[in-house]
């Protein structure tokens, strides 16, 4: 049926039908059914006839949204025909470079905290999917992790995508290497000297990643989530990517773009990575493990705050800083056992922020601390 035919059929349909029968105009929620999962601390909500989207990401305890709910809504137009729209937001996986002209269900197996998410992806691109989502019991933490099988009879070309979007005003932390990096599909990254991101201005928004992890901060309400990939994720491809300045709408993505890989028929590439909930922190410089950690001067003094998003050992720490003139102080530390949602302060007697710094823990792993 053409569209001519269907506003013809409209309009006569419209000298029969009461006017109450639609409202030009009218906006319809199509999101379909939803699914929620929970553990102690947090609350997920999942759209499985949405290609199993994460709406939602609730922390209990501070009855705080963490996402921008993915909405998608049908505007009537005439009795006989609508047009959809979708916000793109929550948390789901995209693959870049591929134009997505639709979606599709999913079946859904649900747990009181896990649900596991098969079906179909994209309605255009010959790829299934896999999702199982876990909130991890008696933590701060969910854990995602997807199967994506080549159905083609031909081998694709395939980089996942993972969009996030925090609840407005939020803000996103992204830390970058100094730069330029080549990476493939992106040409030659740099870090960008803009704090918001934005789009506009000479400055483009792919980041070359510093380090397995991004985060999102929200303003006054000393919440910080983060999402970790596993280790060496993007050593030597993939982007970290942001848009918007919080300024319009509030919203700021972030964003991650997987190394491409080719992958044959019926081959299947896996990807997993995880979001920790830090309950305290205003903003975050360095992630290791379940650990979250704030550096910021206070009283003429470095103060460092450590919060956890799982049950945490006690560790030994050093740091190592470093002045815009390359002098180099160290501090050894001894860091409390935390348990899920808990923090600790360590004071140390510096009276700037360094301009570099590194921290060892237990004498195994450095991480970089990014200011």
């Amino acid at each position: 049926m053409n569209k001519i035919f269907q506003l013809l059929l409209a309009l006569s349909l419209s000298a029969v039908l009461p006017v109450s029968a639609y409202e030009r105009g009218k906006t319809v929620d199509i999101n379909g059914s939803k699914v929620i999962i929970k553990n102690a601390n947090l609350s997920a909500t999942i759209l499985p006839e949405r290609a199993g989207r994460i709406t939602s990401l609730y922390l209990n305890g501070k009855q705080l949204e963490l996402l921008t709910p993915g909405k998608v809504t049908a505007v009537e137009e005439t009795p006989l025909f609508s047009y959809s729209t979708d916000n793109m937001m929550g948390i789901y996986e995209l693959i870049w470079g591929q134009k997505i002209n639709g979606t599709v269900s999913m079946k859904c197996t649900a747990k009181a905290d896990n649900a596991l998410l098969e079906g179909k992806f994209y309605g255009n691109i010959e790829l299934d999917l896999q999702r199982e989502i876990t909130l991890v019991p008696d933590t701060f933490e969910m854990l995602i992790k997807c199967v994506i099988t080549n159905t083609a009879k031909t081998a694709q070309k395939v980089a996942p995508w993972i969009h996030l979007v925090g609840t407005p005003v939020s803000t996103a932390i992204i830390p970058q290497s100094a730069g330029p990096v080549r990476r493939t599909g992106f040409g030659s990254v740099g870090k960008s000297p803009v704090p918001s991101l934005a789009t506009f201005g000479k400055y483009n928004n792919f980041l070359p990643p510093g380090a397995d992890w991004a985060a999102v901060k929200f303003a006054g309400k000393s919440v910080v989530w983060v999402i970790r990939l596993p280790e060496g994720t993007l050593d030597k491809e993939g982007v970290f990517y942001s848009w918007g300045d919080g300024k319009v709408n509030g919203i700021q993505t972030t964003e991650v773009v997987w190394p491409a890989k080719m992958i044959a028929p019926m081959e299947k590439l896996s990807v997993s990575y995880s979001i920790a909930v830090f309950d305290g922190l205003d903003s975050v410089n360095t992630v290791f493990g379940s650990t979250g950690a704030e550096f910021a001067l206070k009283d003429g003094k470095l103060v460092l705050k450590f919060c956890a998003s799982a049950g945490e050992n006690a560790r030994k720490a050093v740091l190592t800083c470093k002045d815009k003139a390359g002098t180099e102080t160290q501090f050894a530390f001894d860091i409390p056992a935390l348990k899920a949602g808990k923090c600790a302060e360590v004071t140390l007697p510096a009276k700037e922020l360094p301009y570099t710094a590194k921290i060892k823990i237990d004498g195994k792993k450095e991480y970089t601390v990014f200011f």
